[in-house]
């Protein structure tokens, strides 16, 4: 019989073995790389103190993506579209229920 599926490797096999291994070191090496760099600039971004032209900057950002979403049209602020304020003299909040 055999010694329980263990085989020895081809030169070829090896060859690619010690390929896909350089190439996991290169892409750990450089996803850790980035991870530093980023973290770095984000320190040094908020140590260098506040940024009002970044804060502008992420706002429209963030307003210019709400378009991109589908479902983040509306306001911000208006999660309850069901909810109104009544203009007569008692100035309660009314609730609109469906109609049909």
């Amino acid at each position: 019989m055999g010694n329980g599926g263990s085989r020895s490797l081809s030169h070829h096999q090896r060859e690619v073995l010690q390929l896909d291994r350089r190439w996991l070191l290169a892409w750990l090496a450089s996803f850790t790389a980035s991870l530093l760099l980023i973290f770095g600039a984000y320190a040094a971004y908020k140590v260098t103190g506040p940024h009002p032209q970044v804060n502008l900057l992420l706002r429209q950002l963030r307003h210019q993506v709400r378009w991109l979403i589908p479902g983040l049209k509306g306001k911000p602020n208006a999660k309850n579209q069901s909810v109104r304020l009544e203009t007569d003299h008692l100035r309660h909040a009314a609730v609109d229920l469906p109609r049909g």
